[in-house]
């Protein structure tokens, strides 16, 4: 991770979100891949702090929105201070949909 280091670290996040889209569904099986070996690694490296930020960006409270609703409400119950996240990021869904 050592040439993304100092000036360079937003150059990892677009690297990042590069993979992502080049591994989307009209990838072939080969890049896609690659892109899976990609975050593979960055997940293996998350104590950096380089490569946690995009990392978790990716698995945080919006991933949630997969769960379903007795699930969700489980978890919230179990993790009360992300309650309040959790409501925020609806409401600004909400309002993003009603927007756009």
């Amino acid at each position: 991770w050592a040439p993304f280091a100092g000036d360079a670290a937003g150059a990892f996040g677009a690297l990042v979100h590069a993979a992502l889209d080049a591994g989307g569904p009209e990838a072939d099986r080969h890049e896609q891949a690659l892109v899976v070996r990609f975050l593979t690694q960055c997940f293996a490296s998350i104590e950096v702090a380089l490569v946690r930020v995009p990392a978790l960006r990716l698995v945080s409270l919006p991933v949630w929105s997969a769960l379903n609703a007795r699930a969700l409400q489980a978890q919230l119950v179990q993790n009360p201070q992300l309650s309040k996240h959790w409501r925020h990021l609806v409401k600004k869904e909400t309002k993003a949909r009603a927007a756009g």
